[in-house]
């Protein structure tokens, strides 16, 4: 399938992008429009997305995409659900299921939508989109939906008045540790001599895979060609 149109609803256009081409070609757009609006999180940028599709995507079950594009009558983008399509072969039974770009490797995934757009119009169209398309999927899993979100309650909304079976629970928590001062008065303070021992024979031996180095990324510019280096250290290790 290419690229197409599938269905204008008020003053905005869907189209589904399927091509890795297209898909690519939107980062510009993408990252201007998550930094307008109530999603913007790393885990939701093109970079990051864009570099789990070229390297982790086809490495379990096969998938494919199914990024939704909403656009309106001038064809400025103003909503992304940033989806793919997954085959999987549950004892014996194969089902297609619908899930977020990045399943696996984020910590948190939304639906990505212009401020001054209306949310509840946009999600009406996404579900009719995907009413419309149910011939080609068994299953829409959502999971690491960022709760807070206004778009679980929006979605949920939505799959009701359908009449969908739905379920919604909260089962994952992102940890994080919060850093006072300098990083390595920090690290030698709570990770043991052996610990440290332990990250030092680690990078050594990443080091005879390639020669490696530390460095803060500062810039959103320096993201994109990072995680491509990143994503090829784990290919490799």
């Amino acid at each position: 399938m290419t690229q197409a149109i599938i269905e204008t609803v008020s003053s905005f256009e869907i189209q589904e992008i399927n091509q890795e081409t297209a898909f690519l070609s939107l980062r510009a757009e993408w990252n201007e429009l998550l930094s307008e609006s109530d999603s913007d999180m790393l885990f939701l940028r093109h970079e990051w997305l864009s570099c789990w599709w070229l390297h982790f995507a086809q490495s379990g079950v096969p998938n494919a995409l199914l990024v939704l594009v909403l656009r309106s009558e001038t064809g400025e983008l103003c909503g992304i659900a940033p989806f793919k399509l997954a085959r999987h072969n549950l004892f014996g039974i194969r089902l297609n299921v619908i899930g977020f770009l990045g399943e696996g490797a984020s910590d948190y995934a939304d639906l990505i939508f212009s401020r001054s757009a209306d949310h509840q119009l946009m999600a009406t169209a996404i579900c009719n989109y995907l009413h419309q398309q149910a011939a080609r999927w068994d299953v829409i899993d959502l999971r690491n939906l960022y709760a807070d979100t206004q778009t679980r309650a929006l979605l949920l909304q939505e799959v009701q008045r359908r009449g969908w079976r739905a379920a919604a629970n909260d089962e994952g928590f992102c940890r994080y540790i919060p850093i006072q001062g300098q990083w390595e008065a920090y690290y030698s303070e709570r990770v043991s001599s052996a610990g440290r021992s332990a990250h030092r024979k680690e990078w050594r031996r990443l080091n005879t895979l390639r020669p490696s180095e530390v460095r803060i990324i500062r810039s959103v510019a320096d993201l994109h060609g990072f995680l491509e280096q990143l994503a090829e250290v784990e290919s490799l290790h």
